[in-house]
């Protein structure tokens, strides 16, 4: 039977057939492409905060150990490789006074904790910074000279059990601070802070900017305080010591992982944006803002975590605000 011999019917069935054929094919080939868009974009929300949850619990241990040590440890060296027997621990110089790296990788093995432990959800190693202040062991031999007034019973007197630290006891030695390293990491004075070397953090978006990290001492009364651009610096309008200066920084490197430490002298490459850039150069500048999702040097998708001495000691019930318990 030719084609010409069926009936009208049947090729109107036919190419209704066809259009509803075409019209599921398209819906699903919607699906997947729109589907697998919305699952990874889910994906990656859920991996974000998996990362946030890992370094909060980064932070405790940090926080546990400022208040059994009175100090930060160094940051892991970075260049040592990852089978290395020292890799994770924290890297101090040959005299074990100060840091060869403030800049590196978690220091796990100072925290007690394991390798995994300190890797983001993507698998990468988070990067630990630390302010030169809150760490160096030789700070700590010296008498008071670099403590705040804020951790001294007088201008000149800092109490610590029978004997003050700048004098002999006196009259007012039952007021005295029980404890002078703690005093020295909580009080860090004006003398020990160097402008380049705290940590300064830029956070856009919102209502301040904070660049602890610079050295002019009036910014904060000159400059735009209640607004984006507004300056805190580690000292304040009378040079006294700001205690809201960032003490340690934890950054994931996101979905793109640029700049993420691999261990043994290397990075993770790639085009990331400027401002992951900055937050990957090794030095004491940050930029916190929320993610970009855009090619180019617009893109964003670090996470910070940062704490002050104040937060380290709260975390855990302490308190830097009253550093004569």
């Amino acid at each position: 039977m030719g084609i010409k011999n069926i009936p009208a019917g049947r090729h109107n069935e036919a190419g209704i057939a066809l259009i509803i054929a075409a019209v599921a094919l398209l819906a699903v080939s919607s699906f997947v492409v729109f589907g697998t868009g919305f699952i990874k974009g889910k994906d990656r929300d859920d991996s974000n905060l998996m990362t946030r949850q890992k370094m909060e619990r980064i932070m405790t241990q940090a926080a546990a150990f400022a208040q059994m040590y009175n100090r930060l440890p160094c940051a892991a060296d970075p260049k040592d490789d990852r089978f290395d027997i020292d890799f994770g621990a924290e890297d101090r110089d040959g005299a074990g006074e100060v840091c060869d790296s403030y800049d590196g990788i978690v220091p796990f093995r100072a925290f007690g904790i394991q390798e995994r432990d300190v890797k983001d959800a993507y698998g990468r190693y988070i990067t630990y910074h630390v302010s030169p202040v809150f760490t160096d062991l030789d700070r700590y031999e010296d008498e008071g000279v670099d403590v705040g007034d804020r951790c001294r019973y007088s201008e000149d007197e800092i109490w610590i059990g029978d004997m003050p630290l700048d004098g002999n006891a006196g009259p007012n030695a039952d007021v005295r601070n029980l404890n002078p390293a703690k005093a020295k990491f909580c009080c860090p004075d004006i003398s020990v802070h160097a402008p380049g070397t705290d940590i300064s953090v830029t956070k856009q978006g919102a209502a301040l900017v904070i660049r602890v990290g610079t050295a002019d001492i009036t910014a904060r009364s000159n400059g735009n305080v209640g607004g984006i651009d507004a300056g805190i610096n580690y000292v304040d309008v009378n040079e006294d010591v700001n205690h809201e200066a960032v003490a340690v920084m934890l950054v994931s490197h996101g979905y793109n992982g640029v700049g993420a430490y691999l261990g043994g002298n290397a990075q993770v490459a790639g085009d990331g944006g400027n401002d992951e850039d900055a937050n990957s150069d090794g030095d004491a500048a940050f930029i916190d803002k929320s993610f970009i999702y855009a090619s180019g040097n617009a893109y964003f998708d670090d996470i910070l975590l940062y704490k002050t001495q104040n937060q380290l000691y709260a975390m855990l019930g302490g308190t830097c605000v009253k550093p004569f318990r």
